[in-house]
């Protein structure tokens, strides 16, 4: 975001659809594991904690594509849109 590089910001923009269809095929992955196998105690904790894991990797993908789309002004709401005060309700409107 400091560099303004368009081409990463364009990059990483596209590959958050990557990122979420991954995450739902690992999902569905762990679903289907979980009714297939009924995992004990320690391999139920495991996929647990890989559901929750892909949840966050998801949501930071999400995260980056919002900051790409800040710096592509083409592509979202552009740097100076973004840092500009909301003045209703008196803070930044990221």
């Amino acid at each position: 975001m400091v560099e303004q590089d368009v081409e990463l910001a364009r990059a990483v923009i596209q590959e958050d659809e990557v990122i979420n269809d991954l995450r739902f095929a690992i999902e569905e992955a762990c679903f289907t594991l979980l009714a297939t196998q009924q995992p004990a105690a320690s391999d139920l904790r495991t996929v647990v904690t890989a559901l929750n894991i892909i949840t966050d990797l998801e949501r930071m993908g999400d995260y980056a594509k919002g900051i790409g789309q800040i710096v592509d002004p083409h592509r979202g709401r552009g740097r100076d849109a973004a840092l500009t005060k909301d003045t209703a309700h008196g803070h930044l409107g990221l």
